[in-house]
């Protein structure tokens, strides 16, 4: 038998000034779903998006399916939910008397995600110029606020299930609350410093034998707003989450993702010329590859009657580049902005 004040930690029992969990080494559990129900209802109903000529409301919430747990195992804490959440919205220009109504779907709000990975993906119930308009603003702005909410929502939940779960010792002093580790805000500036430190050794500044590359891709949006992410600085900043340089004009220089994507753009065909679709053609390449050695991007836009389509074709592509290159538009181009701009969730 271990001495007093010794031996398993589980059994100290003077640890605890009422032996309750001791060293809150058994596993506790607190429903946070009433509560939770109760902080969505707080932090969206009655939200407003406003603009100089738009106005929005959070006008209620429509449907809200999920559950939350707080739970302590061996002194630290453990989040775990998982919601679907479909909020009503109504809009108008602040000049007109037409009111727009939609909603805003946020079907993978889990404890798997971190903010940024969640899907927020906003509806027009009409589509005409009004809507376009007032869906521009609630899919930019709307969906900032939005992630925002979400993001206080987790911080509130762990501050106030965190200190009931972790009990205070003998001393009524309260131990250090450790989180179980979850999943980093941004992994898109550290997956391709990866690459570029992988490929460092490589980059001998001899061309390689080179290949092509065509993807297509569906958004809901215009072809006009499709455009802009490709050539607006801070939308872009928004959907990589770094700091950029854009310059769109023909001849003008960009740099994108800390550097690692750079180029030029070569031709803009966009929303004010009096053509069908908008078209960019840029030189692009990324750091890793060999030195001077460019590809030629163009990217296609064209506007459907419930969404709009992108059409990407790449040549140059060094061959062993080609499958970095396909995944890096996919999952760090394309998804993020359906992901960031709430356009619909991506397909894995």
């Amino acid at each position: 038998m271990a001495l007093w004040g010794q031996g398993d930690p589980r059994w100290i029992v003077e640890e605890r000034p009422d032996a309750t969990n001791v060293n809150n080494w058994h596993w506790t559990e607190r429903n946070a779903t009433p509560w939770s129900k109760r902080r969505f209802s707080d932090l969206f109903e009655n939200m407003k998006i406003d603009s100089k000529r738009v106005e929005c409301m959070i006008k209620s919430i429509g449907t809200m399916e999920g559950e939350a747990t707080a739970n302590n195992r061996k002194g630290k804490l453990i989040f775990l939910f998982e919601w679907n959440i479909v909020l009503n919205w109504t809009g108008k220009l602040k000049d007109g008397d037409n009111e727009i109504e939609g909603t805003v779907e946020i079907p993978n709000l889990s404890d798997e995600n971190s903010i940024d990975e969640i899907s927020i993906d906003v509806i027009c119930k009409t589509s005409d110029a009004e809507c376009d308009e007032v869906l521009s603003l609630m899919r930019s702005e709307g969906v900032s606020m939005i992630r925002k909410q979400l993001a206080t929502y987790l911080d509130e939940l762990r501050k106030e299930f965190g200190q009931k779960l972790i009990l205070p010792t003998k001393d009524n002093t309260s131990p250090v609350v450790q989180y179980k580790e979850t999943k980093s805000v941004s992994e898109t500036s550290r997956i391709f410093q990866e690459n570029k430190d992988r490929n460092a050794n490589k980059n001998s500044g001899v061309s390689e034998a080179t290949t092509s590359l065509d993807m297509k891709d569906t958004f809901k949006c215009t072809g006009d707003v499709l455009y802009s992410f490709f050539i607006h600085a801070p939308s872009i900043e928004m959907y990589t989450r770094c700091p950029c340089s854009i310059n769109a004009v023909p001849g003008g220089n960009f740099a994108m993702f800390n550097g690692m994507i750079t180029g030029s753009y070569i031709e803009l065909v966009c929303m004010y010329a009096f053509v069908l679709n908008q078209k960019i053609v840029m030189k692009w390449r990324m750091s890793s590859w060999p030195k001077d050695q460019f590809s030629i991007v163009t990217l296609l836009f064209e506007q459907k009657d419930d969404c709009s389509e992108i059409f990407l074709n790449q040549t140059g592509i060094p061959a062993s580049q080609v499958e970095n290159t396909e995944d890096g538009w996919k999952r760090h181009y394309f998804n993020a902005i359906k992901m960031v701009f709430g356009l619909g969730a991506p397909l894995i």
